[in-house]
């Protein structure tokens, strides 16, 4: 698959491209929901990892943009350390099609990749 991880720390970028690599994964990074619009402007993504919390544009609102403004039907799962039933919901309504709480674990990728067609 190919995968857009949208994080603002370096550290969960890294950790998240590692894990990939490992499950032959090709994977692009955005530090920032205004650098995940752009890049989905310009290319093909089967599925996205969004943290939920981010500066200036957060998560919520940058699949809100996504939905309405890109054409392709890419899938969205969640990246919080925010794991109560508000926080899934409040991604459900934006938008998302699944959530993964931090910290993140193979198993747990491992999980949402294969329910969405990895």
């Amino acid at each position: 698959m190919r995968i857009l991880i949208v994080d603002d720390l370096v550290a969960n970028q890294r950790l998240l491209t590692r894990i990939l690599v490992r499950l032959e994964h090709e994977s692009e990074v955005a530090g920032s929901g205004a650098e995940a619009l752009a890049l989905l402007a310009e290319a093909r993504f089967d599925l996205v990892f969004m943290d939920i919390q981010m500066p200036m544009m957060d998560g919520l609102e940058t699949t809100r943009r996504i939905r309405s403004e890109c054409t392709d039907a890419v899938r969205i799962i969640a990246l919080s350390g925010l794991a109560g039933d508000d926080a899934r919901r409040a991604c459900r309504e934006a938008g998302m099609d699944g959530f993964l709480s931090k910290p993140l674990t193979i198993p747990a990728i491992i999980a949402v990749l294969a329910e969405h067609g990895a």
